[in-house]
C-alpha cells in the first residue's frame, strides 16, 4: 500500500517546508433573503418570486430554503430564469418545510459545480397556485464561493 500526496500537501511536507498561498479562495460568502405574503394574496401558477442575485464566477457551495404554512394549496421549485429547478426539485409549500440542496440532488450546487457564467438571480417558480388563506414567509440562504 502507497501513500500518495496532494499538491498542497507535498508542499506542506517539504523541507522546507512551503505554505499553501492564501487568498480569497475557498472563503465562504452568505447571501439571506426572504419574501412575506399577506392574507389574501394568492400566488398564481407560474408567478415568479425573485430572490437575491448571485454574482458571475459564484460556485454555490449550499442552499437552503424554509417556509410557513402557506396556505391550504401551493408548490415551487427554486432555480434560475434559464432553469427553474436548478436548485430544487417541486416543493410543497402548503406545509411548514425546509429543503436544503447538496450535490447528489442538485448538480448546481457543491464545490465542483460549474460557477455561474453571469451575475443570477434566485428565484422561486410556482408551479400550483396558493389560495392566499395564510400570510407566510419564505426564507432563503445561499452559500457561495469563487475557486
Amino acid at each position: 500500500m502507497a501513500t500518495r500526496y496532494s499538491a498542497n500537501r507535498s508542499k506542506a511536507l517539504a523541507s522546507p517546508a512551503q505554505l499553501v498561498e492564501q487568498g480569497d479562495m475557498g472563503k465562504i460568502k452568505v447571501m439571506y433573503d426572504s419574501f412575506t405574503t399577506v392574507v389574501g394574496q394568492v400566488l398564481a401558477i407560474s408567478d415568479i418570486v425573485e430572490f437575491m442575485e448571485i454574482p458571475a464566477g459564484a460556485r454555490i457551495v449550499n442552499f437552503k430554503a424554509v417556509w410557513e404554512d402557506i396556505g391550504a394549496t401551493g408548490a415551487g421549485s427554486f432555480g434560475f430564469a434559464s432553469d427553474d429547478d436548478a436548485l430544487s426539485p417541486i416543493q410543497t409549500l402548503s406545509t411548514a418545510g425546509q429543503y436544503l440542496a447538496d450535490s447528489a440532488i442538485a448538480t448546481n450546487v457543491g464545490l465542483f459545480a460549474a460557477p455561474l457564467a453571469a451575475a443570477t438571480k434566485l428565484q422561486l417558480k410556482i408551479t400550483t397556485a396558493t389560495d392566499g388563506v395564510a400570510a407566510t414567509s419564505i426564507k432563503v440562504l445561499v452559500e457561495y464561493a469563487f475557486i
